[in-house]
């Protein structure tokens, strides 16, 4: 579902425990690799990938949108983030 609302691939961790992310977290800290990004690159595994139904994402677009526009009203999300989801779900 994740996916579909998106309408980008979610990737699936071979191990998603949070004791994982922070074996990754010290290795970055012990100077594994120069950066967050390689260091998760070299230790994480991806089991699955889900990609996105193109006709359910479009199907999503207007309620999401309305989440994001009710979300910013509320003050739960910057305006800086709903124009990102905004731009993001246009741009599709």
């Amino acid at each position: 579902m994740r996916a579909d609302i998106l309408g980008r691939p979610v990737h699936i961790p071979l191990y998603g425990e949070p004791a994982f992310g922070m074996a990754v977290l010290a290795a970055y800290g012990a100077r594994a690799t120069a950066t967050l990004h390689e260091t998760a690159g070299h230790m994480v595994g991806i089991r699955q990938v889900l990609r996105p139904d193109p006709a359910r994402t479009a199907r999503h677009a207007e309620p999401y949108l309305k989440l994001v526009d009710e979300l910013e009203r509320r003050g739960r999300l910057s305006g800086t983030l709903a124009t990102h989801a905004r731009f993001r779900t246009e741009s599709r």
